[in-house]
């Protein structure tokens, strides 16, 4: 019952955020002013400035991202999924529609000419028999023409603003599903383009690498929040393989491992011995980089790792940004880098937990760690990232300073 009250949260939330065809509102806050601000959540600073896309000031990505969860909502509540052994249990009709209208006016407004998040959208409409366009052939045609395939072979990570893996292992869902809604027309080697992607990930001979202790690392995209590339990386294989699409049982268990390793690293099996999910075990993160879990105010960020000396609040589920490239870990609250959580990086972690209510035949790793193990593992002095050195910057600066005056 409340993961139904929260999905039917989330499209309302939607809904009211796109009041007219023309108008997406995107954010409330000014993120400079709010990013200064350390502190509860009722003294945060004004003005509450709403921001809006439309037509005269649009917003490719974030458009077609919403285009894509109200069409992905509207099939769920129209009992529609990507397997014909799946059925959903929240079919409502009229609400479907509903959101498949605000899908479909996203779609065509604002300007939707340049994105690689386009094709998500175009692929989340057809998946929808209702909506009168051929989207899934536009979103072909957008495939090719960005030449997304190319891309893949670069290796991108998959994240919050880079979805051509996504969108590749959507068509070959929906063309597998589908069959009689994608026929026709030139077509995508989905499959050739996916096991390529997954087999440089697989085999260690793409952008991406194992660190010392098995987290899949790309060099730049990992050096700030480096769990995310590697759970999505473990969210799509499982997807993949789960939906009985490689074209051979060795890739299958291949994958399937892969994706397992990189959960269990982040569960607890890791150099650290440290769950990365704040509140999940004694050895979980303690100092996540969050204002209101501290209960602080905002005159003690000059003393930001010390006071309060314990959080006043236990941030359950938050997922950090994780270990560096020689998997450790600090858990400093100063450390954004190390410490910041944010809803991306929990997004993948709800797959993968769904997937294992349902597949899974062993408890979570975190449950073989020993209490307090962590402590013994902690490294010394501090992290060298972007979050620790803008502060050594800072503290310099006001060292000279005082030095002049």
């Amino acid at each position: 019952m409340r993961i139904r009250q929260h999905i039917l949260t989330i499209c309302c939330d939607g809904v009211w955020a796109h009041p007219a065809p023309n108008t997406l509102f995107v954010q409330i806050g000014d993120a400079d002013l709010d990013n200064t601000y350390w502190g509860g959540d009722h003294d945060i600073p004004t003005p509450r400035t709403s921001y809006q896309i439309n037509a005269t000031s649009p917003g490719t990505d974030a458009a077609a991202q919403a285009a894509a969860a109200f069409a992905a909502c509207s099939a769920l509540y129209a009992n529609r999924a990507l397997t014909s052994s799946a059925s959903a249990s929240l079919a409502n009709t009229s609400y479907a529609t509903t959101l498949l209208n605000h899908a479909q006016q996203l779609y065509t407004s604002p300007p939707m000419t340049q994105s690689h998040n386009r094709p998500i959208k175009l692929l989340y409409l057809r998946w929808d028999k209702r909506n009168s366009s051929d989207a899934y052939t536009q979103a072909v045609q957008v495939y090719q023409q960005q030449n997304l395939s190319r891309r893949l072979q670069a290796d991108p990570v998959s994240n919050w603003d880079e979805k051509t893996p996504a969108v590749a292992l959507l068509g070959l869902q929906i063309k597998t599903a589908y069959p009689n809604l994608t026929a026709g027309g030139a077509q995508p080697n989905w499959q050739s383009d996916l096991e390529g992607y997954f087999d440089r990930i697989v085999n260690g001979s793409g952008r991406g690498y194992l660190t010392g202790g098995g987290l899949l690392y790309y060099p730049g995209d990992s050096d700030e929040a480096s769990l995310n590339p590697a759970l999505n990386a473990a969210m799509l294989l499982m997807r993949y393989a789960d939906s009985g699409l490689p074209s051979t049982s060795s890739k299958h268990s291949a994958y399937i491992e892969f994706a397992q390793n990189q959960v269990d690293y982040v569960l607890g099996n890791n150099p650290m011995t440290v769950p990365y999910i704040v509140g999940m075990h004694p050895n979980s993160p303690a100092n996540p980089h969050s204002a209101l879990a501290t209960g602080a105010s905002p005159a003690d960020i000059a003393n930001i790792d010390t006071v309060p000396t314990q959080e006043a609040y236990v941030l359950y589920g938050g997922v950090v940004g994780g270990p560096d490239a020689q998997d450790r870990f600090w858990d400093m609250r100063s450390d954004w880098v190390q410490n910041e959580v944010a809803l991306d990086y929990v997004a993948p972690v709800l797959t993968l937990a769904a997937r294992a209510i349902v597949e899974g035949t062993s408890d979570p790793w975190y449950t073989r760690l020993d209490v307090g193990s962590n402590e013994q593992r902690k490294p010394g002095g501090q992290p060298c990232d972007a979050a620790l050195n803008v502060m050594d910057i800072f503290s310099n600066i006001f060292l000279i300073y005082d030095n002049l005056a």
